[in-house]
């Protein structure tokens, strides 16, 4: 069953869930797009429902929430190695299901690929939950329907988004 909240009520959601957990969506970094008048869309905490962009695809994956571009995993010092320490706060992050299904990908590549998982991803990993948002139509430049990635059972709760608000499936109790 599907509860029906207004924007505001997800904006206090979010500010109660923040207390908690990371929380992570696609949002717009101002005028920080390709050109000079355009912003970026991608995935960064969020305080509410106007730093939410549910109507547009995002420019990045969220895997850079899980494997961020620059992050320093070992210290060396002269004769010793250091594991640097994960941060396992819990994190929410609100994707797509195409995006979702890539996560698989990554799980499959840091925990299943070789004979020792990735110990620093496994941490992570297992702080993290999804929340489906759910696409009305394909975007631009799609190809999830083709590769069938455009459903997913890989998530705690999902939503549809429109102008009056979100409608809330929830599957897991965390969120309740």
């Amino acid at each position: 069953m599907a509860i029906k909240i207004t924007p505001d009520e997800f904006s206090l959601l979010i500010q109660r869930l923040n207390k908690k957990w990371r929380v992570f969506a696609p949002s717009a970094e101002f005028r920080g797009g390709r050109f000079s008048d355009t912003d970026n869309i991608i995935y960064q905490r969020i305080s509410g429902w106007r730093d939410l962009i549910w109507h547009e695809k995002s420019h990045m994956s969220p895997n850079t929430i899980i494997a961020p571009i620059t992050e320093t995993l070992f210290y060396f010092d002269k004769d010793t190695i250091q594991i640097a320490e994960t941060d396992i706060s819990p994190i929410i992050i609100f994707a797509r299901a195409c995006d979702i299904n890539a996560m698989s990908r990554l799980d499959y590549m840091y925990l299943s690929n070789g004979n020792n998982s990735d110990y620093s991803y496994q941490l992570l990993r297992e702080h993290i939950r999804f929340v489906l948002i759910e696409c009305e139509e394909s975007f631009e430049n799609c190809f999830c329907v083709s590769m069938g990635t455009n459903k997913t059972d890989c998530y705690s709760a999902a939503m549809r988004f429109s102008d009056e608000g979100a409608l809330v499936s929830i599957r897991d109790p965390f969120i309740e």
